[in-house]
């Protein structure tokens, strides 16, 4: 019985289901950002102009920048994951499908601020 209640409890503290800035290493259903903007996994976002002109900075699939055709697509959050940098710090990235077998992958912070992105449940 100790053990059972000892897995229960570090099963619920363990997976977070939620993070805010800045976070930590882990998937996650909802992030909240810098400026208190809620991201879930099942939302849809808009692809806003890319801040480079040809292409998007901040949102990338295979290690290649995502070109401008894409703006103004409408996507939906498919994992939020927090990665390490060197791991001195962490940023979140949001993924989506439907480009190719491969994920696109967003850095949250980052396109909101450029504006590459658009939360459509703000």
């Amino acid at each position: 019985m100790k053990y059972l209640f000892l897995a229960l409890f570090t099963t619920l503290f363990s997976f977070s289901q939620s993070s805010n800035y800045p976070p930590e290493s882990g998937t996650y259903e909802t992030y909240t950002t810098k400026k208190g903007q809620t991201i879930s996994v099942g939302d849809h976002i808009e692809l806003g102009l890319p801040y480079a002109g040809t292409h998007f900075i901040f949102i990338s699939q295979d290690n290649t920048y995502v070109r401008s055709r894409l703006a103004g697509d409408v996507v939906e959050i498919t994992k939020l994951e927090a990665a390490t940098n060197n791991k001195k710090s962490y940023k979140m990235q949001a993924y989506f499908k439907g480009y190719g077998v491969l994920p696109v992958i967003i850095d949250i912070e980052n396109a909101l601020k450029t504006e590459e992105i658009i939360l459509l449940n703000q």
